[in-house]
């Protein structure tokens, strides 16, 4: 269903557009809310660039951003983003709406950008009828984020809150971060643990949220808003 996708890029007025849709049945005011959400983007976006990369630097909050694949092309110049970049900016939108600081957003999103790539990936491979269990008002379920009913079906992203959000636990058998779950038995241990460690915790459903996004992207109209 989604071949295509790895060779599509999107403007920043597309991605702000298809945020909305994905946003808006949650507010009942959604012309104000469009223009909050824009500008959490913007201020997402644009502290992601200040804050610039080192390639040579090990810590992964230094050596890659958040929201851009390789190097950003800087100002003045028309940035065009993956679907990729597009989920990370709708879970950097989550966070902001759970007070979490921007900064520690920005340094959580690039910590954990292989891994939540991966996890996206994997997610847009399976087959929405699969995890639907049914072929009826597919499409709709898409729409509405709604395609995975059955918490074996689901995926989670369970981070502490608050300016500890940036706070990853590590598996003990290899240390690879620990805080994407894909079972309800994986979801109760992750929180368990960091309500431990660092409570309270939230929690992100993202298989659903992957697809709804994706196909609100696949829909956007052609949207130019100058140079981001």
């Amino acid at each position: 269903m989604y071949s295509s996708l790895k060779a599509m890029s999107f403007s920043r007025g597309q991605i702000e557009w298809a945020l909305a849709q994905v946003v808006a049945p949650s507010h009942r005011c959604v012309e104000e809310d469009e223009g909050f959400l824009k500008m959490k983007i913007k201020r997402l976006v644009d502290l992601d660039r200040k804050h610039g990369i080192d390639p040579f630097q090990d810590h992964p909050g230094l050596g890659r951003f958040a929201f851009f694949e390789g190097k950003s092309p800087g100002k003045g110049h028309a940035i065009s983003y993956t679907s990729y970049d597009a989920f990370a900016l709708l879970i950097g939108v989550q966070l902001l709406d759970a007070n979490v600081p921007q900064s520690a957003v920005i340094r959580l999103l690039r910590h954990v950008r292989p891994l939540l790539k991966h996890a996206y990936g994997e997610i847009l491979s399976r087959d929405p009828m699969e995890i639907a269990g049914s072929k009826q008002d597919l499409e709709n379920r898409i729409k509405r984020g709604q395609l995975a009913t059955d918490p074996s079906k689901m995926q989670f992203l369970v981070l502490a809150s608050g300016a500890a959000a940036e706070f990853l636990t590590a598996r003990a058998n290899d240390g690879e971060v620990a805080n994407f779950a894909q079972s309800p038995d994986e979801l109760v241990s992750v929180v368990a643990h960091l309500t431990l460690v660092s409570p309270p915790v939230l929690v992100f459903e993202i298989a659903n949220r992957a697809h709804q996004l994706v196909w609100w992207l696949r829909a956007a109209p052609s949207i130019q808003r100058g140079r981001h």
